[in-house]
C-alpha cells in the first residue's frame, strides 16, 4: 500500500517546502524471498535517492527492522532493479556521476548514501 496511489502524476508520495517522503506500508513474509515487497521498496528508496532536490528526504516504512535486514543480503541492485527499466537507467546513471560504480549491492547503496549530505532517512 502506497499513501498515494492513484494516477496522478506526483513525484513522491508527500512533497512539501522542506521535505519529500515516500510511504511504504505493508509486512515482510519471515517465511518469503519477499522478492516483489524487495523490488518495490528498493525502486522506491532508489527514486529518492537520486532525485537532485534541495529537500530533506525520507523513506518511511512500516517494518524499519526488515527493510535495513534486507539491505544486509548480497542481493545486487541490478538483479533487484532488472524489472523496473526507469530505476535500473536511473540508479546506473546516479552511480557513475557519482563516480560509485565499485557498489554493487542494494547494501553497499545503502551504506555508500544513507545519512550522508542527500539527506535521506529511513
Amino acid at each position: 500500500m502506497s499513501l498515494g496511489a492513484g494516477n496522478h502524476k506526483e513525484r513522491f508520495d508527500m512533497e512539501t517546502n522542506l521535505r519529500i517522503a515516500e510511504f511504504k506500508f505493508g509486512k515482510w513474509n519471515e517465511k518469503s524471498a519477499n522478492g516483489i515487497r524487495r523490488r518495490g521498496y528498493f525502486a522506491n528508496y532508489v527514486s529518492l535517492l537520486v532525485v537532485n532536490d534541495r529537500h530533506i528526504k525520507y523513506f518511511v516504512v512500516e517494518d524499519k527492522v526488515a527493510f535495513i535486514k534486507f539491505f544486509s543480503v548480497k542481493a545486487t541492485w541490478r538483479n533487484v532493479l532488472n524489472k523496473n527499466p526507469s530505476g535500473f537507467k536511473n540508479l546506473e546513471k546516479f552511480i557513475i556521476e557519482n563516480k560509485k560504480e565499485y557498489l554493487v549491492t542494494v547494501g553497499e547503496i545503502y551504506k555508500e548514501f544513507e545519512g550522508r549530505g542527500n539527506h535521506n532517512r529511513v
